[in-house]
């Protein structure tokens, strides 16, 4: 219970993460690979709707892999860049960077707002290091050097 009130784990209507997700047979051994990989990333987290753009995104994931082992097989200068554009798109969607997986709990922030002609912008900035007044800016040091 947070704040008295009740939170589902669920958000009403979001659907309900599938116990068991399998590649679909159509893909072959390097895409059911990254088709595993991406799922084993999330646990939980994929659902059935989700099996076609895991699917493409296997399949971009595997294109990458080949090109990287065989760049002689592109069939012009930019197919590595576009399969590579297209793996990034994909993975976006499904959330699969670390920045989507990152806790927003953990998240620094923001610098609280300035009140118009306050100029204690400096003091919020460097609050860090004005914590320990022992420990100079590192710019202080680096100039020590090189005197």
């Amino acid at each position: 219970m947070n704040g008295g009130q009740f939170r589902s784990k669920w958000r009403r209507g979001a659907p309900v993460p599938a116990a068991t997700i399998r590649a679909p047979s159509h893909l072959n051994a390097a895409q059911r690979r990254a088709f595993d990989e991406a799922l084993r990333s999330r646990p939980g987290f994929f659902t059935e709707s989700d099996v076609r753009l895991l699917s493409a995104y296997a399949i971009a994931a595997a294109a990458v892999e080949e090109l990287e082992r065989h760049p002689e097989r592109a069939e012009t200068p930019t197919s590595y860049r576009r399969a590579v554009d297209t793996m990034l798109r994909f993975s976006k969607a499904l959330r699969l960077a670390p920045s989507a997986r990152a806790n927003n709990d953990d998240a620094v922030p923001p610098p609280p707002p300035l009140a118009p002609g306050d100029d204690s912008a400096g003091a919020w900035h460097h609050a860090a290091r004005d914590a320990d007044p022992a420990t100079p800016a590192p710019w202080v040091n680096a100039a020590r050097h090189d005197a």
